[in-house]
């Protein structure tokens, strides 16, 4: 849910998402449906360092199936939920060993031309996002509350 505020659809059924729910897990999930769907099309999930922890072999799945999945990591070291520090990790060097490429992004400068390189590659990626550990966001603040 935290990377929801960041899209913009300029069709029906491009950005899917469990908010406001935020389940574990769900992302992965539906980046390798949607490049099995929409073969040549861009695809991408953005998944907390936490998440991903739980998930990241299912990036074999994209690598057995020749899917070019791109995968953000946004970084903040740490499950927010409770504030639990995880520390960096530099998730960007799994990617070889599922044929595909990685990078770390430090500035949010660099964080454009890095997608564009990973889309570029066609096949399997991570970018691993490095974003403030103590900054604060509120789902709710920008998908509605419930009273």
């Amino acid at each position: 849910i935290w990377s929801n505020v960041a899209f913009q659809a300029y069709e029906g059924g491009r950005v899917p998402s469990m908010a406001p729910l935020g389940t574990i897990g769900h992302g992965i999930g539906y980046a390798l449906a949607a490049a099995l769907a929409r073969p040549g099309s861009r695809v991408a999930w953005v998944v907390g360092d936490g998440s991903f922890g739980f998930h990241a072999m299912e990036l074999d799945t994209a690598a057995r199936f020749d899917l070019p999945i791109v995968t953000v990591v946004m970084n903040n070291q740490g499950w927010s939920a409770g504030w639990i520090p995880l520390g960096v990790r530099h998730y960007e060097r799994l990617a070889p060993g599922f044929d595909g490429e990685g990078e770390l992004v430090e500035r949010p400068e660099d964080l454009r031309p890095a997608l564009e390189r990973a889309f570029a590659l066609g096949k399997p990626a991570i970018v691993n996002v490095l974003v403030e550990p103590a900054a604060e966001y509120f789902p709710g603040r920008y998908l509605g509350t419930a009273e």
